[in-house]
């Protein structure tokens, strides 16, 4: 059995927890801990502090800190990488010859295997404007059949955000 509470904001959180165990030897006993996390302003680093009264009744005491490293940090690497999602956009569906949607329909752009959603619809960001190969791979569809690609372009021109290109996959299921 056990109740508690806890704040979580974006500088402070606060935790207060109590729970009734069972222990082999000892039976039921009671064991309440506080935690307070201070996070470390413009970093994704946090100092924690928490407090647990045992079922001796005797107080312990912790303090850590922690912090997240993301890819080729500067931590590891002695210099500072940063990293995109990258300026320019591949976008593209794959429909039925009378429009209808392909939902999980599997497109290869360059190294990338893509799935369409439930629009048929599919994208990648890249950090180059440039063509890519791309490629249909039916056997990798996730909708049951047989299916068969009808007209699909071997090549997609990635483009600024917010252009109109889009390209066009027409498929069938026998």
């Amino acid at each position: 059995m056990g109740f508690g509470g806890a704040f979580h904001g974006n500088a402070v959180s606060v935790s207060v927890s109590h729970s009734v165990l069972f222990f082999a030897l000892a039976g039921f006993q009671s064991v309440t801990s506080i935690q307070v996390s201070f996070r470390i302003p413009r970093t994704d680093a946090a100092v924690n502090f928490a407090t647990t009264l045992n079922p001796s009744g005797k107080t312990l005491y912790t303090g850590y800190a922690n912090d997240f490293i993301y890819g080729n940090s500067a931590a590891f690497s002695g210099q500072h990488r940063t990293r995109s999602i990258g300026k320019y956009l591949i976008r593209g569906t794959v429909r039925f010859p009378d429009g209808e949607p392909i939902e999980g329909a599997a497109v290869q752009v360059a190294k990338t295997l893509l799935y369409t959603d439930s629009r048929g619809e599919f994208s990648l960001r890249t950090n180059r404007l440039r063509a890519y190969a791309i490629e249909v791979l039916p056997a990798e569809f996730t909708a049951p059949g047989r299916w068969h690609i009808v007209s699909a372009p071997e090549q997609a021109l990635s483009l600024p955000e917010g252009s109109d290109g889009q390209i066009k996959i027409i498929c069938e299921n026998k």
